[in-house]
């Protein structure tokens, strides 16, 4: 947690009404159903958090054609080839992204994600450096 968001569970703490012993096991029994209430704090037109920038520097070389095929561990949609991965080049150890990470706040369609987001398309290419950079630290799929 950042400082900001700690500041926020306190105040949260400090304002929780006084409640019975069950009422609090409820809740501890049901952290979805906690999580959903608290998404009442979130105006109803929020979909995503506050973006954060993260810097990817490719470790080695890319080679989409390459990487992106199935395999053990790894299997690759034939549309995501033929759409994405065959119109992208080879991209050279070192090559630097800074890309924005958020995360949903709630349930939400594709459309009314793309529509609060700014800048965020891709060249074919760094898509792919990008995804095989995160697919390769995370190894064993965690």
């Amino acid at each position: 947690m950042n400082r900001q968001e700690l500041k926020l569970a306190a105040r949260i703490l400090e304002n929780l009404p006084v409640m019975t012993l069950e009422i609090m096991q409820g809740w501890i029994d049901n952290p979805r159903g906690l999580q959903k209430f608290l998404l009442g704090l979130c105006p109803e037109d929020s979909i995503l958090t506050t973006p954060t920038l993260v810097a990817i520097t490719l470790a080695k070389q890319h080679n989409p054609d390459t990487f992106f095929k199935t395999r053990s561990g790894l299997y690759v949609w034939d549309d995501f080839r033929s759409r994405v991965v065959a119109k992208a080049s080879p991209i050279d150890a070192g090559a630097k992204f800074r890309i924005e990470r958020r995360d949903l706040i709630r349930d939400a369609k594709d459309s009314e994600v793309e529509g609060v987001l700014t800048n965020h398309l891709f060249e074919e290419s760094a898509v792919c450096a990008v995804i095989a950079e995160l697919i390769s630290k995370q190894p064993n799929g965690k």
